[in-house]
């Protein structure tokens, strides 16, 4: 049979979510009332250091990111956050915290030199971390010495091990009931409240004993209290007697009756709460029907300031029909996005911000569908009495339910197919199968199922009984030119109805794993491996894919497709490490996705998700045994040595403690 290789068709968007503080909060979250940590999210929450969900809901065992743990962080201490321009860690120039994050970086709280891989800002905040950035807000060292905890030899193999001991000492941090610490479990939100009393405490001892110190943190006590009458933006001060003032957050138009100021935290109509001096996740205001995103919010006496970020479009009318802004989808370079119009910042006629990203009008295509129609953006007017944009009509940005009259031609390399004699085209997209019906196409060429979108040549088209490498769709007046070129399906794997590379896949026969380019199917359940044959029936075979194991029940090789067939029955467990941290000189190395590291097995370099690990010392690849202690590692084209191996934590996950080779 041919060989199986893989096409990665990977998925566009997902959706991150950014617990930005503020956003709604309510008098007392909807899920805490029973959680053990319910006093100390109360607390945190009436400080205005943290804030829930738009459901009224807080999730305290959900994990909390970097990003996130860095906010509350700089705001306990009172600091005001960064406003250098540059960015100290490669992966958060535009992320939404940054300034916090930046402020961390001035204060010493964070070091970059720690996180050579980026400070993923999005990923969920270690124990260990949280300890290292709550002693160094202190300014207090690390210590040294052994700690009470019972998984010593884990958190030896941290390297804020002194950090731990010193944020213990602190009385900062406690360890679990079992008498451990866990220093790589990751931090959940309810006990970053518990941390975060703690630290609170210390920080009012450390700064009433620091009075000789110039650089002193302050406390979050209130200072401000009060109410406010008036909201200034510009030269403009707005009575919100006058009923002219509106907040805009999380699709929730707020008409303001009153102001109050309680601390850091704004309060209105004593209902809503937002934080003050808070460069992150600020609501929209409505003022005279001209709707503004907010840059930041300060108290002058008994008027609330408004710094602008810029105009945001509120209301759309055209053809007598108003549309409003947060439900109109915005489409981008003739692509789908995850934005809608109301995430629009208008800097002026020509420039726009979406989701950070600044586009010229006059160039970039930025288009909205009203109705059934679709527009393009040519220009925003910012009049005195509200903001307007110009639009023209143009071709449809998605087209759905695709039939062969939305077909102008199909070329199979020079080759014109004829059209007329076609009676069925599907498309395997993200390893499923559709019929032409089922995809929808977008103006740029990609082709959009179960709401993700995959750039054509990402995409099989199937053509009656033939294969094709889709190349390029190319758009014009509503209809599609595809350039493809002739395939075959040998180069995937056809499990239950799904079709995958065969670098994803592999047969396990007991321990051993086995590359699909070494099994062959010669009949229906009979697989041959080298010199040796199995039945589904009567051995245990298994398919990994994606490092989950599946039950084989039948086994084929499909001649038109010129593919391997697998049907499985039960998902199996695994005793294998599900994750991997690479440790050089005591310190976290590498801990991303394993793709991107190689492991030596005999003369040639083998991806490190290709491998079975049996136990802490040995692997096995295509049916023999190897040894991981001083197996060669290639990590970002750096050769290293394994040196030792460790589980870690209550999850599987295993530490490789290396040295450079």
């Amino acid at each position: 049979m041919k060989k199986i290789f893989f096409i990665t068709l990977w998925m566009s968007c997902l959706l991150v979510f950014l617990c930005q503080l503020p956003v709604l909060a309510a008098s007392e979250f909807s899920d805490v009332s029973k959680h053990w940590a319910k006093d100390y999210i109360n607390q945190m929450q009436t400080q205005g250091l943290i804030s829930g969900y738009p459901d009224g809901s807080f999730k305290p065992d959900n994990s909390m990111t970097h990003a996130e743990f860095t906010v509350v962080l700089i705001k306990a201490t009172g600091a005001t956050p960064s406003t250098s321009s540059s960015a100290s860690f490669s992966d958060t120039s535009t992320h939404w915290a940054k300034a916090y994050i930046e402020e961390a970086v001035a204060k010493g709280i964070l070091v970059p030199s720690e996180y050579p891989q980026g400070f993923k800002p999005n990923d969920p905040i270690k124990r260990s971390e949280v300890c290292a950035m709550m002693v160094r807000a202190l300014a207090k060292p690390s210590s040294t010495g052994t700690t009470s905890f019972k998984d010593q030899s884990s958190i030896n193999q941290s390297m804020y091990k002194g950090y731990i001991k010193a944020a213990s000492e602190l009385g900062l941090m406690g360890g679990y009931t079992d008498g451990t610490f866990g220093p790589f479990n990751n931090m959940k939100r309810g006990e970053v409240c518990r941390v975060l009393s703690s630290f609170i405490t210390a920080l009012g001892t450390t700064t009433a004993n620091s009075s000789t110190s110039t650089t002193t943190t302050t406390t979050t006590t209130p200072t401000n209290t009060g109410s406010l009458h008036l909201v200034t933006l510009g030269e403009d001060d707005n009575d919100i007697a006058q009923g002219q003032v509106s907040f805009q957050s999380d699709l929730q138009q707020i008409a303001v009756s009153s102001l109050a100021v309680q601390g850091e935290v704004l309060q209105v109509n004593g209902q809503y709460n937002f934080a003050l001096n808070s460069t992150a996740n600020n609501p929209d205001i409505i003022i005279k029907n001209i709707r503004y995103g907010i840059s930041s919010m300060q108290v002058s006496s008994d008027k609330l300031v408004i710094s602008p970020a810029g105009r945001k479009i509120n209301n759309l009318t055209k053809a007598d029909v108003k549309y409003t802004s947060d439900y109109i989808k915005l489409y981008i370079q003739s692509s789908s996005s995850k934005y809608y119009l109301s995430d629009m910042l208008i800097t002026d006629q020509y420039n726009v911000k979406i989701g950070g990203q600044s586009y010229d009008l006059s160039n970039d295509r930025i288009s909205v569908k009203l109705g059934d129609n679709y527009y393009d953006i040519e220009q925003a007017n910012l009049n005195t009495d509200g903001t307007t944009l110009k639009l023209t009509s143009t071709d449809n940005i998605i087209t759905n339910g695709l039939t062969m009259s939305d077909i102008a031609a199909i070329y199979d390399g020079k080759s014109h197919l004829n059209l007329d004699n076609i009676t069925s085209i599907k498309f395997v997209v993200n390893h499923k199968l559709y019929n032409l019906s089922e995809v929808s196409i977008d103006a740029a060429g990609n082709i959009l199922a179960d709401g993700t979108s995959y750039a054509a040549n990402k995409n099989i088209m199937i053509i009656d009984d033939s294969y094709y490498q889709v190349n390029s769709i190319v758009q014009s007046d509503n209809e599609f030119t595809f350039r493809c070129a002739t395939s075959t399906m040998d180069y995937l794997v056809e499990v239950d109805d799904k079709y995958y590379d065969e670098n994803d896949v592999q047969v396990q026969i007991g321990t051993s794993l086995y590359d699909m380019s070494s099994v062959n199917v010669v009949s229906h359940n009979y697989i041959r491996i080298g010199s040796k044959h199995y039945t589904p029936s009567g051995d245990d075979v298994l398919l990994k894919i994606n490092g989950t194991l599946y039950t084989v029940k039948s086994a084929d090789y499909d001649s038109t497709k010129q593919a391997l067939v697998f049907t499985t029955t039960t998902t199996v467990s695994s005793s294998e490490p599900d994750t991997f941290v690479f440790y050089l000189q005591n310190s976290v190395y590498y801990d991303g996705d394993v793709s991107n590291v190689n492991i030596k097995v005999g003369s040639k370099w083998v991806a490190f998700n290709k491998i079975s690990i049996t136990d802490p010392q040995d692997f096995s690849y295509n049916g023999s045994s190897y040894d991981l202690i001083g197996a060669a590692l290639q990590i970002n084209d750096t050769d290293f040595t394994v040196t030792d191996t460790t589980w870690h934590g209550k999850s599987q996950a295993l530490d490789l403690i290396m040295k450079e080779s």
